[in-house]
């Protein structure tokens, strides 16, 4: 009787096991990337196979496994949200492996943008990390994540200005040689140099332009030294 209690008993043992194979997750809201696999890595073992997140969406990287499967150079953005680590390579570490950006340029916001394109491009997205950084319970869009969202906009319109602006005035020729240092040039059709001064993505940015009148600002300087209708100034 007693042997076969204990068979009984190891029978149904696995039985259970082979249940909890088959139902492996299967409580848990697909569309849910749960914080508790954050805190124990579970993702990186379940069946389903390696999991990222960027910006608080969810990618199945399992096709890419070879770089983000256990030894894979990029295995440390699993089971996790890195975001800030897409911009800073921090990757290795987790101080670095965040996802708050901080203290980041809106160009480098923008960049993040389009990394978490990428993935959405290549990868399937499985899910939103909620609560988390950049969604709260519900699956709403947190104050980080508003912040995030203007930070992006305010970048694609620095960078369609510079791009309208170098379209309407065209770049400066330039050369240089150790003998004679630099010097800019506009062809007479083009304008007058000028050294224009703009903000692309939250960070300054400076080039020499053609300009069509002999006009000169704070955003657009005169070369030291250069006439103001000169066509070639010394750099």
């Amino acid at each position: 009787a007693i042997k076969r209690r204990v068979q009984q008993r190891v029978e149904f043992e696995h039985a259970k096991a082979e249940h909890a194979a088959r139902h492996e997750h299967s409580a848990a809201p697909r569309s849910s990337f749960q914080r508790h696999w954050i805190a124990t890595g579970v993702a990186v073992h379940t069946r389903h196979g390696p999991r990222l997140a960027i910006l608080g969406e969810v990618f199945d990287v399992t096709k890419g496994e070879r770089h983000y499967g256990v030894g894979g150079g990029y295995a440390g953005f699993v089971a996790k949200d890195g975001t800030r680590a897409f911009h800073t390579g921090h990757f290795d570490t987790a101080e670095g492996l965040t996802p708050d950006v901080s203290g980041l340029p809106d160009s480098a916001l923008l960049a993040l943008r389009e990394w978490a394109d990428f993935y959405a491009r290549d990868y399937a997205r499985v899910g939103r990390l909620a609560p988390g950084h950049y969604h709260d319970e519900r699956g709403e869009p947190t104050d980080a994540r508003v912040r995030f969202d203007a930070a992006v906009e305010r970048a694609r319109s620095d960078k369609a200005k510079a791009k309208a602006s170098d379209e309407r005035f065209p770049a400066c020729r330039a050369r240089w040689s150790q003998r004679t240092g630099g010097e800019v040039w506009c062809d007479e059709d083009a304008g007058y140099p000028r050294k224009e001064l703009t903000h692309v993505g939250g960070k300054p940015r400076v080039r020499c332009a053609c300009f069509p009148d002999e006009g000169f600002s704070d955003a657009r300087l005169l070369y030291p030294g250069c006439a103001i209708n000169a066509r070639r100034c010394a750099t």
